[in-house]
């Protein structure tokens, strides 16, 4: 059998959230990810490690942290899907932090509770563990096994991406590494996280049609804009011979008669205003993100 737990390492604060981590990381020679999220302005960290634990179980652990603005309150991203916390004891904020994750888990579902201190924790009720390294990974992992076995948690089955999930995501990775170097400054973090999200996948989405809604992210910029650098980015795509070729999506629109997809939606909403459009394009266009939300409403 092969069952993946997810760990969430959490306190009140990020520096020694993250101390943690490392610590843990190091221990276990896993390769630490870090993962843009532009939405919150965060960064999900996380490693993956795997322990024959007997003949009959293979696990594998997937250590993660979020480093945010304020970690009590973005730190739920981390949380979501937890099968055990290391609740990391840092400051005078612990027991409000720890009731913060409490809350959480009263709605999403409970998970084991590991305390990265050699003291008690005022407020919070865990199994105590060394606060770094080689001892706090063997706690985790003989804490999280245990409760296992006493069906206390469930984990997940171990999956690994497809060939095919595999190939597209390579080629993906390429072409934002092209899109780094030629593309906006400003895009950069964009681009580092539609790589590290396509390379790393978070557990359940590394399939094909998570990989399409990452392509369709990235690529809407390249499909819109224009210069000279646009173009550079096109040539090397084809010189590369990766497997993305340039849309038309105001062209394609049009021809077609219809919008079929959110993407193109958002596409032609986007680019109406484009100085080069007619005005009878504008009209046509403008029709046609009418009957698309109408159909949208009448499903």
């Amino acid at each position: 059998m092969k069952r993946t737990f997810q760990v969430a390492v959490f306190g009140a604060s990020d520096a020694a959230n993250e101390r943690v981590l490392r610590s843990l990381q190091r221990a276990r020679s896993g390769e630490l990810v870090a993962v843009p999220d532009g939405v919150l302005g965060t960064v999900v960290h996380f490693f993956d490690h795997e322990l024959e634990v007997d003949r009959g179980l293979r696990a594998r652990f997937r250590v993660r942290m979020v480093t945010g603005r304020d970690s009590a309150e973005h730190s739920f991203l981390g949380l979501y899907g937890a099968d055990a916390v290391v609740f990391v004891q840092s400051g005078k904020r612990n027991t409000a932090t720890w009731r913060a994750a409490q809350k959480h888990f009263a709605t999403y579902g409970d998970a084991l509770a590991i305390v990265a201190s050699t003291r008690p924790v005022r407020g919070v009720k865990g199994v105590a563990a060394p606060s770094s390294g080689s001892l706090l990974a063997e706690a985790i992992e003989r804490e999280v096994i245990g409760a296992f076995r006493a069906g206390r948690i469930r984990g997940r089955p171990t999956t690994s991406p497809s060939k095919a999930y595999v190939t597209r995501a390579n080629a993906l990775a390429e072409a934002v590494q092209i899109a780094v170097e030629i593309g906006p400054r400003g895009a950069r973090r964009f681009h580092e996280a539609t790589r590290a999200m396509a390379l790393h996948p978070e557990l359940g989405f590394a399939t094909t049609s998570s990989l399409a809604s990452l392509e369709t992210a990235f690529f809407t910029y390249w499909n819109e804009a224009h210069g000279a650098h646009v173009e550079k980015f096109w040539r090397e795509i084809a010189r590369r011979r990766l497997p993305f070729r340039q849309r038309h999506v105001i062209r394609e629109v049009l021809a077609r008669g219809r919008i079929t997809n959110r993407g193109d939606y958002d596409t032609v909403k986007d680019l109406i205003p484009d100085e080069q459009l007619t005005a009878e394009q504008r009209r046509r266009l403008d029709s046609k993100l009418g009957a698309y939300e109408a159909a949208r409403r009448g499903r």
